[in-house]
């Protein structure tokens, strides 16, 4: 007897012979047991194509969540069963990236560790812009390293956290001055964005000549990571 690609619930098929009654208890038996709970999956095999109001259980994560037509919304925690949002990611820097002398550049993050529904990636010029779709509380920091360079120490470097509803005021940043030696630039913000907030980080070098960033070991010195703390 077939049955349903995603439940499993069995139904005649045109060459079983006539039974409504069986079918009708196949049915009721097959349902039963869906009608209380959320559907099974893991957090790599969640239904591809969800209606709006899909409730999943994560057997591996044990998160409950409902899909609410833009995202994956988590609605248990750890608070006796009150809703709480849960996202966050990390992305890092794939390649090597040149970042030109007395110029701001959008840094490029081709790389992702953890991802999440609520943020998604788009191309900026040569880097990279990060869309978010679910507005609240979020905590985003970056870390960039320079490495050393050989002529005398003039000029600086530094990161900024912009978004593009402000493309002239940065939300946070960081600059070091005349230091030749190797250098790690770092910001850590929490900030309330509204939905649809896109984020990209840019840097700047003033210093005598181009560099390029050093990534580190995959990516581990040019990474960003975003958190959804709060609604």
């Amino acid at each position: 007897m077939p049955t349903t690609p995603r439940l499993a619930l069995r139904y005649p098929a045109l060459s079983d012979a006539p039974n409504g009654p069986v079918a009708v208890q196949n049915l009721g038996l097959d349902v039963e047991s869906w009608l209380n709970r959320g559907f099974p999956c893991t957090s790599t095999t969640r239904p591809p194509a969800p209606d709006p109001g899909t409730i999943i259980y994560e057997t591996d994560t044990g998160a409950v969540r409902i899909w609410t037509g833009v995202a994956w919304e988590q609605i248990n925690g750890a608070s006796g069963g009150a809703q709480t949002v849960v996202a966050d990611a990390q992305y890092s820097a794939s390649s090597g990236q040149s970042i030109p002398r007395d110029l701001d550049t959008v840094v490029a993050f081709g790389a992702a560790q953890i991802v999440t529904d609520y943020i998604v990636r788009y191309p900026r010029g040569v880097g990279h812009e990060f869309e978010l779709t679910i507005g609240g509380l979020w905590s985003v920091s970056a870390t960039l390293r320079y490495p050393g360079f050989s002529q005398g120490p003039t000029g600086s470097v530094r990161s900024r956290l912009m978004t593009t509803a402000s493309a002239n005021e940065p939300v946070v940043e960081d600059e070091i001055h005349d230091d030749p030696r190797p250098t790690t630039l770092f910001w850590s913000t929490v900030r309330r964005f509204p939905e649809g907030a896109r984020l990209y980080i840019t840097t700047r070098n003033t210093t005598v000549e181009n560099r390029e960033l050093d990534r580190g070991v995959n990516g581990s010195t040019v990474r960003l990571n975003l958190a959804l703390v709060g609604r």
